[in-house]
């Protein structure tokens, strides 16, 4: 989920692995940098003959972002797919223009409805910070559309991503979940919205 903590350092910070590439948000930055060293020492015991898949959902679709720039210029995976779930937005626009032309495949998967990939704003203006702040996500967005009508949460929470994109590939999805038990989560509390009054 969305950590709420991160989510208010909003203050950026030059992204500090790859030099002259823009601002990243700085609680997201400063979380990635906490297990940066140990995932890129994993990366490098695995065999170059592997494609790397790099996904994460809401805080951990940020992480990826972030983690998928590092990898492609400080590892020997060059080409990772990123894969990302109601992400919020990471960086400025200078980061965001350097992360597209570098990384090929990427996908920023979110739901209409849900608030997470709106914040942080697009624009914090003076006196916010002298220069104030910027903010812009990453290419290819894929939009989805589901509202819930229990909790806004609900807009946002990955069981309902799964549910909305499993209606996609029926098939498919029948054929991931039952050759993994226990993979695919349990989208019942995933009930749409049908609008009207409630009776009682």
């Amino acid at each position: 989920m969305y950590d709420n903590e991160s989510n208010q350092d909003l203050y950026q910070v030059p992204y500090p692995f790859v030099k002259n590439t823009g601002k990243a948000h700085r609680g997201f930055t400063c979380i990635y940098q906490s297990t940066r060293n140990e995932l890129i020492k994993t990366l490098t015991k695995l065999s170059k003959r592997k494609r790397l898949f790099v996904t994460g959902h809401s805080l951990g679709g940020a992480l990826a972002v972030l983690a998928a720039f590092d990898i492609a210029t400080k590892t020997s995976f060059k080409n990772p797919f990123i894969y990302t779930y109601g992400s919020p937005r990471v960086a400025d626009p200078e980061f965001a223009f350097q992360f597209d032309r570098t990384i090929a495949n990427s996908i920023r998967i979110f739901n209409i409805h849900d608030i997470i990939p709106t914040q942080p704003d697009q624009v914090y203006p003076p006196p916010f910070t002298q220069q104030g702040l910027f903010y812009q996500h990453v290419r290819n967005p894929y939009p989805i559309s589901f509202q819930l009508n229990s909790l806004p949460i609900r807009n946002h929470e990955i069981v309902c991503y799964f549910k909305n994109l499993s209606l996609q590939n029926s098939e498919f999805t029948q054929v991931l979940c039952s050759q993994n038990p226990g993979f695919c989560p349990d989208t019942q509390l995933c009930v749409p919205f049908t609008g009207g009054c409630s009776d009682g």
